[in-house]
């Protein structure tokens, strides 16, 4: 296995819609979901970033990303070990098994403008997105508690 890339760094530039857009009901196989979207205050991002980290630390996670063109999903799942911030360079950090060995990626995502979370039915963090000033988001979307699926 190659060794990992930075996958923000390593999409091709596109624009991208915001997926963490909704806040109201979305129906979905004749049940009623409540998806909602919390966005997190630049004054707490750090603290939050922190917090968020000692509650997911474990849970499996892949990078999506939302676009004109459709949606990428990264082939390389990990688990999410934390989430910090530099400046306005977010690193999120994720752990996997290559081969009976524990190792480590770190993704780089550069010139944040915006940290939202969507909170799954149960309240849980679904997912956390990290949009830059040109409106393109990447988002990190974890395993669910409810059902496992990732």
């Amino acid at each position: 296995m190659p060794s990992p890339v930075f996958f923000a760094n390593r999409l091709p530039a596109m624009q991208f819609a915001n997926p963490l857009n909704f806040t109201e009901n979305q129906l979905t196989n004749d049940h009623t979901e409540l998806n909602m979207k919390k966005t997190i205050d630049p004054a707490e991002w750090n603290q939050f970033l922190s917090e968020f980290s000692a509650r997911n630390r474990g849970r499996r996670a892949r990078f999506e990303i939302f676009g004109g063109g459709g949606v990428s999903e990264e082939q390389q799942e990990g688990r999410f070990e934390a989430a910090d911030l530099n400046g306005r360079t977010a690193s999120v950090t994720r752990s996997y098994e290559d081969h009976g060995e524990q190792r480590s990626m770190v993704d780089e995502i550069h010139d944040i403008h915006g940290i939202e979370v969507q909170l799954d039915a149960e309240g849980g963090e679904d997912t956390i997105g990290f949009s830059n000033h040109n409106g393109e988001t990447t988002v990190l979307h974890f395993e669910s508690l409810i059902d496992g699926d990732s």
